[in-house]
């Protein structure tokens, strides 16, 4: 599950456009700017001069780059390519959204209705990310496997680089993989290509012949498949639940939306009784040995592994009905830059997050995870507090599924905590929280 990417901008003579891409990504991704015989030369920290290697050239150079950095995706980006300041963001967002998929290929935003781009580019106005059948090369989000099927190109007899966007989109469709463009975010790509339509046409037309069994992407309709996410389900137990856990996972296994892992987190003195360690090792559960945490070890160290996964958190107390997972996957879909909440939630929008089930991102919390200190444990004994108030101080509020059904599989008593850590004490965690890092 890599979803680590490798920004490279193709940069030809346009130093200033190059070195605004470059510190508009460098916070947020490894970034690199590739120049191709500029004259004068970019002189960027970030720049690599190389020699005019054309598009196809720094494709290879990108791909090796990649390749060699152990990265699971590769954006590419001309620097002609103009973006303004409001979309940035939403630019960030989206690509690292897109990193933690599993069936997407190729991402790229939409263009405005000015500029040169085709029809299936320019933004038609969806508010969301849409199936396209091809992209065109300014820009693309490749997965680095799909880069595979492509680079390194033949430069021998595709130098400038016409095609490779088509024969991109092409391995995408065969391999089942979505090419999406992004009608929330818009960009401008300039006219003009700098050299000769009928050479670049000959070149392409001569490199897709040799690619085995190529047809060219336009003549096939856009898939109509549904995003679907990377998913991570997470939980903890402790010495007196730790019998629940077949039980509990039974419920996960038989999602109709399929966790790609899940993952146990347990303190290292914890004793598995042999028919649960059977279990966890016949459904291939990751089980983590680490200092204990109490209830936070459910989620943090798994959120701070997996930081562009999301991550499904749920208790060992409780069974989940089967469509739980694909439930909070569709709410993602609708809101990919929100927690979302199952069961029930406290105060809707404004404060209290508390159910037995959410889905989250690590991203999301940045480094505001390195605030869950011994103090803090000790005083919050509610932890869906702790994490509402880091994301709401980080502007980020729950969305929720519809699912209300759960099923606990320990009667709640009054006069016992529920928990080896407690009953859960929102309020008091709250002025906690308030009083050490401020209100939100």
């Amino acid at each position: 599950m890599n979803t680590r990417i490798l920004c490279c901008i193709f940069n030809y003579n346009d130093n200033d456009h190059a070195c605004a891409w470059a510190d508009r990504l460098r916070d947020h991704f490894d970034t690199v700017i590739l120049d191709s015989g500029s004259n004068p030369r970019c002189t960027h920290p970030l720049s690599v001069p190389l020699d005019n290697l054309y598009y196809s050239g720094l494709m290879n150079e990108a791909f090796r780059r990649g390749k060699e950095g152990d990265y699971g995706w590769v954006m590419v980006v001309t620097s002609d390519l103009q973006i303004s300041a409001g979309d940035t963001p939403r630019l960030v967002a989206a690509m690292k959204d897109v990193a933690g998929t599993r069936n997407v290929g190729l991402y790229q935003p939409s263009t405005a209705w000015k500029g040169r781009s085709l029809p299936q580019s320019r933004c038609h106005f969806t508010g969301r990310m849409r199936s396209t059948n091809f992209q065109e090369g300014w820009f693309h989000l490749i997965r680095l496997d799909l880069m595979e099927k492509v680079c390194p190109i033949d430069v021998t007899i595709n130098r400038l680089g016409w095609g490779v966007d088509l024969a991109l989109s092409h391995y995408a469709r065969i391999g089942g993989l979505l090419v999406l463009v992004d009608d929330r975010i818009r960009v401008v790509h300039p006219g003009g290509t700098g050299y000769n339509k009928e050479e670049a046409l000959r070149q392409m037309r001569a490199w897709h012949n040799t690619l085995e069994g190529y047809t060219s992407p336009r003549h096939f309709r856009p898939s109509g498949k549904a995003v679907e996410y990377r998913l991570i389900v997470t939980l903890t137990t402790w010495k007196a639940r730790i019998g629940n856990i077949p039980v509990v996972l039974d419920t996960i296994f038989a999602q109709t939306y399929k966790p790609d892992l899940v993952v146990l987190n347990v303190a290292y003195d914890l004793e598995i009784p042999p028919q649960v360690q059977a279990y966890l090792d016949s459904h291939n559960v990751q089980v983590n040995r680490m200092e204990d945490l109490k209830v936070y070890k459910k989620l943090v160290p798994t959120l701070k592994k997996y930081p562009g996964i999301c991550v499904v958190s749920i208790d060992d107390d409780w069974l989940y009905p089967a469509g739980m997972l694909e439930d909070f996957i569709k709410v993602h879909r609708k809101y990919p830059y929100r927690p979302v909440s199952g069961n029930h939630v406290h105060l809707f929008h404004t404060d209290f997050h508390c159910g037995c089930a959410s889905l989250t991102k690590g991203e999301f919390f940045g480094d505001s995870l390195d605030l869950i200190d011994a103090d803090l444990m000790a005083h919050c004994p509610s932890d869906d507090t702790v994490y509402t108030y880091l994301l709401k101080k980080r502007g980020y509020l729950y969305a929720r599924t519809k699912h209300r059904y759960f099923i606990n599989m320990t009667p709640y008593n009054a006069s016992e905590p529920h928990s080896p850590d407690g009953d859960n004490h929102p309020q008091v965690s709250w002025e906690y929280l308030t009083g050490r890092f401020g209100t939100v």
